[in-house]
């Protein structure tokens, strides 16, 4: 099992203001707090194994959690619960995976909605668009005339 770093104080104390702001020592905190996330981030493999292999199965059309604890070579049951202890949930992953992805193929014009929709694992492209506007906010369409625009500068 990981070491585990753990802080305990009284509920309380969070509804407590904090009289002594510092709006640079706030800043330097966060950025402090920001390294040492990512530094335990590239201790621990789980994370850029899972999204390897999520992505692997997403090209093979094997789009589950059964298939990616399979390739990870590990059981369905050791690999929830350790995606589990450290925050991480399959289908956030399998999402950003393909909102990462949508959006370099919505720059290829080649590519249609209904190919792209095909390569994310999706039977309909109705169904991507929803996504696609839950992730960002706007359709593919919107995404695609902005990276278009973007592109012509």
């Amino acid at each position: 099992m990981a070491p585990v770093l753990s802080l305990r104080w009284p509920l309380s104390l969070l509804d407590r203001l904090n009289s002594h702001r510092d709006a640079d020592l706030a800043e330097q905190l966060e950025h402090q707090a920001e390294q040492i996330l990512s530094s335990m981030q590239a201790r621990d493999p789980l994370l850029p194994q899972l999204r390897h292999h999520i992505l692997h199965c997403l090209h093979e059309g094997e789009l589950d959690f059964a298939a990616v604890a399979r390739r990870m070579g590990v059981g369905e049951r050791t690999l929830y619960r350790q995606m589990h202890d450290r925050g991480i949930r399959f289908k956030a992953e399998l999402n950003q995976i393909r909102f990462d992805m949508a959006r370099q193929y919505l720059a290829d014009r080649a590519l249609s909605l209904m190919e792209i929709a095909l390569l994310l694992g999706y039977t309909d492209q109705s169904v991507f668009t929803r996504a696609f506007r839950t992730w960002s906010g706007m359709t593919p369409q919107q995404f695609r005339r902005g990276v278009t625009a973007v592109s012509r500068r």
